[in-house]
């Protein structure tokens, strides 16, 4: 079949690899990170000293020289776990989001690669895949080889309908996929205890236990389709949000457990000329609708789309005063149900958090699993900081660590300027400073992964927003049962 290029508005992936689905070369390549991992390491204390240089006994230059090397170990991490693909590039992104934790900020842009972009797989590898799934279904589709996206565990491709002509989008799974997911999974268990018993790494266990639940749930695009159809139908549903967003149509006829197909939708990428160029009122347009996409999912839907990366929307631009620009939603996979017992906790935090009720966010966070019984007096005080921080854009008008003192309530909160994601690393190393460190509940790491994915895009769209009405009407809404 002949290579085409077809116009759109989405960015063509050029640089191509060779998917290593040997058992043998892939633990072989986990095997080596696992012991640069512990050669280039000194101790725990490493991290929590490169995290906030107050804890640090070593001088300026010794730091220096600390971060140059982990920096050098982050940046062959993010090429090896990128080409590996599968579980490998999964848990590089989630260390990505939840490193902010333990990893100094310039380790963690270096992994955050992973989350942008990855090595397509060669045409001459997928086409096998594709024949394998849909049989002579594939007679019908006209597919280009020129893969328009990739992602850990597949990649997307532009097809036709020959008869209709209908456009579709073609989310090929990597052949051997869960094959090489299982052997993984082991080896990393494996190089995970020895860092952890050498001291080298903080107890990453529940970590990688929720990359394998997560990564079971990712494999079956049929699993995929089912929440696409149910996140299209809720929204549809749903007066407050149904006219900004677009969840494209499955078409089951050409899907299977490792193809998925869709409609395929034309739009703008959140950090193109063309979005940017969109007036300010257009851009807090959006991002209003994005927020109450996510307390719509929290609070009403109890079903969270996690993986909030800016490559899993597009932008379809109206006509300024005629029509209203649309999101293009992508990529349920990662979906994951929450619990209304857990949410009704959560609940409480937040809303202890937005009315400063210093002791409704202590109990919701002792009952969400945030806090222990056992914490100290500074450790609750540090997590209370920690939780008005991360409500501060719903508050409005405090953007940076000057103005935190003012009350500017009902002030547009402004993106642009906003230093906010430093100043929650740094609150985050006093928490962290303040105990042993530990991750959180389950729930807390895909609601935060999706916080930061959301917060991330509402910063590249440049806006300025005044979502405290949203929340409030949010959290009055009465609990699920």
């Amino acid at each position: 079949m002949a290579s085409r290029t077809i116009s759109t508005n989405m960015s063509q992936i050029d640089e191509q690899a060779e998917l290593r689905t040997g058992l043998f070369m892939r633990a072989l390549t986990l095997c080596k990170l696992g012991f640069d991992l512990a050669r280039q390491g000194q101790g725990r204390a490493l991290w929590k000293s490169l995290a906030d240089p107050q804890l640090s006994s070593c001088s300026e230059a010794e730091r220096e020289a600390q971060l140059l090397r982990l920096k050098s170990l982050a940046d062959q991490m993010s090429k090896e776990l990128g080409a590996l693909k599968g579980s490998a590039m999964k848990v590089g992104q989630m260390l990505s989001i939840y490193g902010e934790q333990f990893l100094p900020e310039e380790v963690n842009l270096v992994l955050k690669r992973l989350q942008c972009s990855a090595p397509s797989l060669a045409w001459s590898e997928i086409e096998p895949q594709l024949r394998q799934e849909l049989g002579e279904k594939l007679m019908q589709l006209s597919v280009d080889e020129q893969p328009r996206a990739c992602a850990s565990i597949g990649q997307v491709h532009h097809a036709r309908e020959v008869e209709s002509g209908r456009p579709l989008a073609l989310k090929i799974q990597y052949p051997q996929m869960d094959r090489a997911v299982r052997a993984d999974l082991k080896v990393l268990k494996v190089l995970m205890g020895m860092a952890r018993a050498l001291g080298q790494i903080p107890n990453l266990t529940h970590l990688i236990e929720e990359v394998e639940a997560l990564l079971a749930q990712e494999l079956d695009y049929l699993r995929e389709a089912e929440y696409a159809e149910s996140f299209r139908q809720a929204i549809q549903q749903n007066p407050k949000i149904r006219g900004s967003f677009i969840v494209p149509q499955i078409h089951h006829q050409f899907s299977t457990a490792r193809i998925l197909s869709m409609d395929w939708i034309d739009g703008d990428r959140f950090d193109s000329a063309e979005v940017a160029d969109l007036s300010e009122a257009r851009r807090t347009q959006l991002a209003h609708a994005l927020i109450e996409l996510y307390l719509f999912e929290l609070f009403e839907f109890g079903q969270l789309q996690t993986d909030a990366h800016i490559g899993n929307f597009r932008v379809v631009r109206g006509s300024d005063g005629v029509e209203a620009d649309r999101i293009v939603l992508f990529d349920f996979g990662a979906t994951r149900k929450l619990s209304p017992e857990f949410m009704r906790s959560y609940k409480r935090m937040v809303r202890g958090a937005l009315y400063e009720q210093r002791e409704e966010v202590l109990a919701g966070g002792l009952a969400c699993g945030f806090l222990r019984e056992d914490d100290p007096p500074i450790v609750r005080d540090e997590f209370f900081k920690l939780c008005q921080l991360v409500l501060e854009p719903f508050r409005g008008g405090k953007t940076d660590a000057k103005a935190a003192d003012q009350d500017a309530s009902f002030e547009p909160y402004d993106w642009k300027s906003s230093d906010l994601p430093k100043r929650l690393a740094d609150q985050l190393a006093a928490v962290i400073a303040a105990r042993e460190f530990r991750l959180p509940p389950t729930e807390v790491i895909f609601i935060d992964r999706k916080a930061s994915g959301l917060y991330s895009l509402l910063t590249t769209l440049g806006a300025r927003t005044q979502a405290r009405p949203l929340l409030e009407r949010a959290l009055s809404e009465p609990d699920r049962a």
